[in-house]
């Protein structure tokens, strides 16, 4: 079975959009990408005021990819439960973006991620999340465990980001989804992007993932 990889980019300056997959118009497992919807919805009920406790939690599950305290937060401190970050979605016209309760399985597309991604990099007059809101979420996401940096980060000295990667069925043996969303300053020609992909071991996911970020990164130098 083949790879199945897709990638999104926004451009900062002209706001263009540029989107490539090689599976069609698949959608993809989120792994822990959908950690910064979860972020985002909950600072955007909250007006951006989260208690130490929801700080600490975020902070886990941006950080240091922890699912335990993502389950927390979206069980016991976002309104709608157990749909994790449905209202985000809509707000956002995330069409293409479907919610599972199992929330690492939530289906998505680069093009829909960057619409959250929009929110948090490109506008300075965002509907959805206030200035200290975009500011948390670039703090957190400028500031993965060094262990996580990779990704997106591939070609690019600095970069802010969100990684994902789970097995595609019930053992290590089995074909990986291996995601990795965030932002590239680029030198003041900065960009969004999105790449998702299924159906590799997991470092070979990683670098396909990180071979298309070089090559994003070549091509806007």
């Amino acid at each position: 079975m083949g790879t199945n990889i897709a990638v999104a980019i926004q451009s900062q300056k002209s706001g263009q959009v540029y989107a490539y997959s090689n599976s069609g118009n698949m959608r993809f497992q989120m792994a822990s990408t959908v950690k910064v919807g979860v972020l985002a919805e909950l600072l955007h009920n909250k007006g951006g005021n989260l208690t130490a406790t929801e700080r600490q939690l975020a902070e886990r599950m941006i950080r240091n990819s922890d699912n335990a305290a993502t389950t927390n937060l979206i069980n016991y401190h976002l309104w709608e439960g157990g749909n994790p970050v449905g209202r985000l979605y809509r707000d956002l016209q995330m069409w293409a973006t479907t919610p599972r309760p199992a929330w690492g399985t939530t289906l998505t597309t680069p093009a829909d991620q960057l619409k959250l991604l929009y929110q948090i990099y490109l506008t300075n007059n965002s509907s959805y999340l206030n200035r200290a809101s975009q500011d948390y979420l670039k703090g957190l996401m400028h500031t993965v465990n060094s262990s996580q940096r990779w990704g997106i980060s591939a070609g690019s000295g600095d970069y802010y980001l969100k990684n994902g990667w789970m097995t595609a069925g019930w053992s290590n043996k089995d074909p990986w989804v291996v995601n990795s969303i965030g932002f590239i300053p680029n030198n003041g020609h900065g960009y969004t992007i999105a790449i998702y992909s299924v159906n590799n071991p997991l470092y070979t996911g990683i670098n396909k993932v990180e071979q298309v970020a070089r090559k994003v990164s070549q091509m806007l130098k």
